[in-house]
């Protein structure tokens, strides 16, 4: 009997990234925290950093003060996996201080890792939602659930942020029925640069959907880029003339192929 090898196609996840730019009247949660004079995109993101941010490292099978033991929590693997993934390029990129690189190493990632795969098993191995109150033998994943372990800086560049002719795009823009132009080479490499490192790095992926998350203004996106960004926007189009910003989001796609 001849015998032969059967080669299994492995299924590939691939990441799509997207962004949502909206301008309007200020009437939703974000539109109402930017208007006023002393309302920024900065003030935005302090408060989030007040809010949210990790004071002491939390300790294992302990849940920590700031989890709220009533709360349910909601879980889905891809976003796990994504955290995972976060978690493994910050400790690669040694960009966090010694006692919290230690603290993932040891003690976040080895129970994200137990977490992923009692989810799994709770969902039958699917991509499915899986919902739970905090649980103390899993108190660290708890404890940095939509929390800002980490942020990068999201500072401005120097020059410009928007390396696109908006003039063109506002022409084009104007000239179609539709009114959808594609804009190729958006930003100025040191901008997009600044913006992937502040994607990769930071810990502000906390609105799951299913097969994609996202972050938003007021879940820790609003940084001094993306005011930067908005400024650009405002001299050098004037169709944006009198709107304001209402929000901006970032979203990550999960994919398979195969």
């Amino acid at each position: 009997m001849a015998g032969g090898s059967r080669r299994r196609a492995r299924a590939q996840r691939v990441r799509r990234s997207f962004a949502v730019l909206a301008l309007g009247c200020a009437t939703g949660r974000v539109g109402r925290a930017l208007a006023g004079p002393e309302a920024s995109l900065q003030a935005l993101r302090q408060r989030f950093v007040e809010a949210k941010s990790i004071k002491r490292l939390p300790t294992p099978g302990i849940l920590a003060p700031w989890t709220d033991i009533e709360h349910v929590f909601t879980i889905v693997p891809h976003q796990l996996r994504r955290d995972i993934e976060q978690l493994e390029y910050l400790v690669s990129k040694k960009v966090l201080s010694p006692d919290r690189q230690r603290f993932v190493q040891d003690h976040a990632l080895p129970e994200f890792r137990r977490v992923l795969l009692h989810v799994l098993v709770a969902a039958g191995g699917m991509d499915a939602f899986v919902v739970t109150p905090p649980q103390p033998q899993f108190s660290i994943f708890f404890a940095l659930q939509g929390r800002a372990f980490h942020l990068h800086p999201g500072h401005r560049v120097a020059g410009t942020a928007v390396a696109a002719d908006l003039a063109s795009v506002q022409k084009e823009f104007e000239r179609k029925e539709h009114r959808v132009c594609v804009v190729d080479d958006f930003f100025t490499p040191d901008a997009l640069k600044v913006l992937q490192d502040y994607l990769l790095e930071s810990t502000i992926w906390s609105q799951v959907k299913f097969g994609h998350v996202g972050t938003y203004l007021d879940t820790g996106f609003a940084s001094a880029l993306v005011s930067q960004i908005d400024e650009e926007l405002r001299r050098q189009l004037p169709l944006l003339g009198g709107k304001e910003l209402h929000n901006v989001s970032w979203h990550e796609i999960v994919t398979e192929v195969t």
